[in-house]
């Protein structure tokens, strides 16, 4: 069976060469591809018959982009009336259904300035702005070779990440021994286990999804039920939720991390629980020079039972998720994410001049890690909360063992047995993120640490790695038995700089959305910004960091001015995905269904939601009672401000309680019920200056 693919091509006519060694390109490739069970259907506007108006000629073009699976913009002097309705018909399929995945190329100029008409140049120029606020990033090309040779080089890792499934001549058992398949200029993809280094070039693809899919067949060994575990467990490990809606392949968490710096708790610095409370919040300058730091990483490595606190935005999830994403990729062997990579040396502080001078006269050191690579269970305490029986209820036995069967896929239900028998014998890295972040947290409390600490007696052999906020752990009675704690540090110039770096080499080599010098300049344009006394504190903060770069890269290179429009440019970002659709997907990954923007669910304007949320997030921090932390919101005053900002009579209480539900996979309206006035969301503080407006960030 051949599984058909197609490719529309856009572009303007003035482009008639390109466009023909393209068609060529793709009927020489269909000799390679048909072969391994995909046929590339190429569709071009000339195929159309011309026997009826351009107008209905346009409504069949939009019908094609939509069943396409890949779309192709070619744009060299000008940017016609249709192609740019071709594209737009393309992204918006794309931000509803995943499809088709958008290639936008722009020849270098073909002509000398003065002869291109002033409404040709103009056309570019805004067709540039428009992919600029859509964070879309083209591609340049000098000729067509130049194309050609990218295009092949991004089928391939399409290839590589599952887009298509070639057909294979070995049986499904062949996934367990090493296989390698052409994935572009100096990349190799890994199918299967790999006993030993593959070092071929600076791109790797492993075919994780091949993985998966064995470990579903009825006769699979636990060894391939193992991987298809890791498997599972890395690809949502590597995802990044804040740059989810990016157009074009998605920003990964690998490429981007940047190693965290802690130090002991401020009960054990300053001395004292009492004075600890004096200062929750993030530390300051005197603090830092006070105690010795540590990577978050060798922390983890000294103790065995830990729980890193933070602020909001400190990096404690993403810390969490790396840890996951390393010790799966070590386990499944082959990959660049492994401990290599969790271990690589902190960046370099230059303001630190002593240690810059070591680093220069000999190879930074590793981060240490002494216990190899450990099976990683990853746990969302929020959603394990959720799930266990109404407060004051006696807690069942293994009630966190049950949850964490429950949450696997249904390919891995009979993995469980051999999952525990590993954490009692060889032992395994728990993971569980955001302890003071369950609903209902006061009265939820002594449930969920009992949960945590029964979990850890029973599995002595196991490690175990829990993040809180700071304020929350020191304050609120959350205190786990027997776990060291350590608080993250804000990042230093180094980390920031390593960030901005890593950020801009991750969209020009890996995404091909910025050329090399472009990446370049913007990068040291987002360093020097960094350094301005009104953005330098706010650039500490790894969330706010990742929200200047995402803002640099979709404004085209400029930062707001200063922090107040900073804040406001953020919203108006977040906001914008926060109203866009809603996907589920299956557990491939695949979009199954999409959901109302909450906008079209309330039948309210933009305008009135986001003067609610203003006003909500007012009275949250005006009723604070310190200037830093987190302010928590009741539901039922988010529930009465959505639903003041509907003028629809239709619109009940009842709908805005099971709109969040009815957003999130594998919910139903009856698992939304529950007292709403016990329940709180989180609207996190920056602590701006006090002359600066509230801004409110989206509530997830």
């Amino acid at each position: 069976m051949v599984t058909n693919k197609k490719i529309f091509l856009a572009s303007s006519q003035e482009l008639e060469d390109d466009r023909r060694a393209f068609e060529i390109y793709v009927g020489r490739e269909n000799k390679q591809w048909v072969s391994q069970g995909v046929f590339l259907e190429l569709v071009l506007w000339e195929d159309f018959l011309d026997a009826m108006s351009r107008t209905r000629l346009q409504d069949q073009y939009k019908r094609a982009i939509r069943d396409c699976d890949l779309f192709v913009m070619l744009v060299a002097n000008k940017v016609g009336r249709y192609t740019a309705e071709e594209f737009a018909t393309a992204f918006g399929h794309f931000q509803a259904t995943n499809r088709p995945f958008l290639f936008t190329y722009f020849k270098e100029q073909t002509g000398k300035p003065a002869e291109i008409p002033p409404e040709d140049q103009r056309s570019v120029r805004e067709f540039r702005e428009k992919l600029d606020q859509l964070g879309h990033f083209p591609t340049p090309y000098s000729n067509t070779d130049a194309l050609l040779r990218h295009f092949d080089g991004q089928l391939d890792k399409l290839a590589a990440a599952g887009f298509v499934e070639l057909r294979r001549e070995a049986p499904v058992s062949a996934a367990v021994s090493a296989q390698k398949v052409k994935v572009g200029k100096r990349g190799v993809s890994i199918v299967g286990d790999n006993p030993g280094k593959i070092s071929t070039g600076d791109t790797y693809h492993y075919d994780q999804r091949r993985i998966y899919q064995v470990a579903a067949q009825a006769g699979a060994s636990a060894a391939e039920l193992r991987r298809g575990y890791l498997d599972w467990l890395s690809r949502r490990a590597n995802e990044l939720p804040l740059l989810a809606a990016d157009s074009g392949r998605p920003v990964q968490l690998a490429s981007v991390y940047t190693a965290l710096l802690t130090r002991h708790a401020r009960d054990e610095v300053h001395g004292g629980r009492g004075q600890a409370h004096q200062r929750p919040s993030a530390f300051g300058e005197r603090d830092r020079q006070a105690a010795p730091r540590q990577s978050a990483l060798e922390a983890l490595d000294e103790e065995r039972l830990l729980v890193l606190m933070g602020g909001p935005g400190s990096g404690k999830t993403t810390f969490l998720n790396f840890v996951a994403l390393c010790m799966a990729g070590e386990l499944l062997g082959g990959q660049p994410t492994s401990l290599p990579l969790l271990c690589q040396p902190l960046p370099v502080d230059d303001s630190d001049q002593a240690r810059a001078a070591a680093s220069k006269e000999k190879t930074p050191e590793p981060q240490r890690w002494r216990h190899g690579a450990l099976l990683p269970v990853r746990v969302l305490l929020r959603d394990f909360a959720a799930s266990l029986p109404p407060p004051g209820t006696s807690l069942a036995d293994g009630a966190l063992w049950t949850f964490i069967v429950g949450q696997l896929p249904a390919p891995l239900a009979r993995y469980p047995d051999e999952l525990q028998r590993e954490l009692l014998t060889a032992g395994g890295l728990i993971l569980l993120d955001g302890l003071d972040e369950v609903p209902d947290a006061l009265r939820r409390r002594e449930q969920v640490k009992q949960a945590v600490q029964d979990f850890a007696a029973i599995h002595p052999r196991c490690r175990f790695l829990v993040t809180s906020r700071t304020y929350a752990y020191q304050r609120q009675d959350w205190k786990l038995d027997g776990f060291a704690e350590r608080e993250l540090l804000p990042f230093t110039r180094g980390q920031i700089e390593r960030f901005i770096d890593s950020w801009y080499a991750h969209l020009a080599n890996d995404l091909c959305r910025l050329t090399g010098s472009d990446a370049s300049g913007r990068a040291a344009l987002l360093k020097r910004a960094t350094q301005r006394p009104e953005l330098r504190e706010l650039a500490e903060r790894p969330l706010l960091l990742t929200l200047m770069a995402r803002l640099q890269s979709k404004g085209g290179g400029s930062l707001p001015e200063n922090r107040e429009e900073l804040y406001a440019q953020s919203v108006d970002m977040l906001l914008d995905e926060w109203e866009g659709l809603k996907l589920r997907r299956d557990a491939d990954g695949q979009p199954i269904v999409s959901e109302p923007s909450l906008g079209e669910w309330l039948k309210a304007r933009r305008e009135s939601i986001r003067e609610q949320l203003d006003q909500l997030a007012y009275q949250a921090h005006r009723q604070q009672p310190q200037l830093t932390g987190t302010a928590d919101i009741r539901q039922s005053a988010l529930i009465d401000a959505l639903y003041a900002a509907s003028s629809d009579p239709d619109v009940r209480l009842k709908r805005l309680e099971e709109y969040p539900c009815a957003t999130a996979p594998g919910c139903s309206p009856r698992t939304a019920k529950g007292s709403t006035s016990s329940r709180t969301v989180r609207s996190r503080n920056t602590s701006p200056p006090a002359t600066s407006p509230v801004s409110t960030t989206p509530i997830r």
